[in-house]
């Protein structure tokens, strides 16, 4: 019995660690480590979820391999490999261009050849390793095994380069929510930023509701800021610094320089003014906090492993899974801020979701 064991083990082990690999272990790595300065936590993080969910994937299919009967066996690891080969392929090759994933909804409709010809893709990735099984047989299964093998070694390969040349470390500051809606008596300055709201849009509603106008007076529209870059990462910080980020050096020492640059928040120190700045800490230098009354230095962790693993794989399929399918996996990059959580009793994390934020505002009122 355990001869059995051993040797469906090792019949089986190069498909099953194929499949479960690619799309549990190096699927998320490549997704972090290529974005890393997207996600707000580290990569200690990332590895935890990673490690639970690879180790107990191959351990679920090794142990389902063990209990196919022996006739369907090979056609059970052909399956395996076309699975994952397939994922491979559309994980880095063949994906196409849905934009930026901030809320804004895709229109599928403009996929339509696009979207057939991956659907022809994935069905010849599943057919063909069956007809050369059907053709060769026991070889088949040798050269499936070799190619399996192959690619994982240089899945391996390319997490170790991504490991060695990428800086996964993250700043310890965190964004609270101190001051939120306290303001003087006397002199205020309240800057709203919406680097993705044309201009356009506002135009539109105080044509057609110019009672929005009695509610803003006081208020200054800058109608020709211009935010210079498509999206967040590179417009915000360029609105807050005025300088911009032309890719020469790494994204989390040009926050830094940008800020070194950077005299406004310095002046209005000087001149007596309490800063707040509410947004993501990527935006953020880990120098001058002394300028910002709600930035303090503390560590995060994730609220819950099995929320952000569940995302993060969530996001992983959006990206490995045919497009066919890929409607189902639709997500947003700011949901990863909602499994922040900081260990503080004495303040609480900056809310980045704009609906509670306004409700939070119409419930509590302002602080004067």
């Amino acid at each position: 019995m355990i001869k059995r064991v051993m040797e469906r083990s090792c019949y089986s082990f190069p498909i099953v660690l194929f499949l479960t690999f690619t799309f549990f272990c190096f699927a998320p790595l490549q997704l972090y480590l290529t974005n890393v300065s997207e996600f707000w936590f580290d990569l200690n993080d990332v590895l935890y979820i990673v490690g639970i969910s690879f180790l107990l994937s191959f351990f679920v299919l090794l142990v389902l391999s063990l209990l196919i009967p022996k006739k369907l066996i090979d056609v059970f690891l052909v399956l395996i490999f076309s699975i994952g080969f397939a994922l491979y392929i559309q994980g880095n090759f063949i994906n196409l261009d849905y934009g930026v994933l901030d809320g804004t909804e895709i229109n599928w409709d403009n996929f339509g050849f696009s979207g057939t010809l991956n659907t022809i893709i994935w069905v010849l990735c599943v057919v063909v390793p069956l007809i050369i099984m059907k053709i060769w047989k026991k070889k088949a299964i040798k050269i499936l095994k070799m190619i399996s093998l192959i690619i994982v070694s240089v899945q391996v390969v390319t997490t170790g380069v991504l490991l060695l040349s990428v800086n996964t470390s993250k700043s310890d500051i965190t964004v609270t929510d101190i001051n939120q809606f306290s303001l003087s008596k006397d002199k205020n300055s309240i800057v709203f930023i919406l680097d993705t709201f044309d201009s356009s849009y506002f135009n539109k509603i105080i044509n057609e509701y110019p009672e929005y106008k009695e509610k803003l007076i006081g208020f200054t529209y800058f109608k020709n800021t211009l935010g210079t870059y498509p999206t967040t990462k590179g417009a915000l910080p360029h609105i807050l610094t005025n300088v911009r980020y032309d890719n020469s050096v790494p994204y989390s020492k040009y926050i830094e320089s940008a800020y070194d640059e950077t005299l406004q928040y310095d002046l209005l120190s000087s001149a007596g003014f309490d800063i707040g700045i509410y947004t993501s800490k990527i935006f953020l230098p880990t120098k001058h906090l002394e300028l910002f009354s709600n930035i303090r230095k503390t560590t995060m962790k994730p609220s819950s492993y099995y929320g952000l693993g569940k995302l993060m794989y969530k996001a992983v399929a959006f990206s490995y899974f045919p497009h066919a399918m890929k409607k189902n996996f639709v997500y947003y990059s700011g949901d990863f801020n909602n499994y922040m959580r900081i260990n503080s009793n004495i303040y609480n994390l900056y809310d980045f979701n704009q609906t509670s934020f306004c409700q939070k505002l119409v419930n509590e009122g302002l602080d004067f």
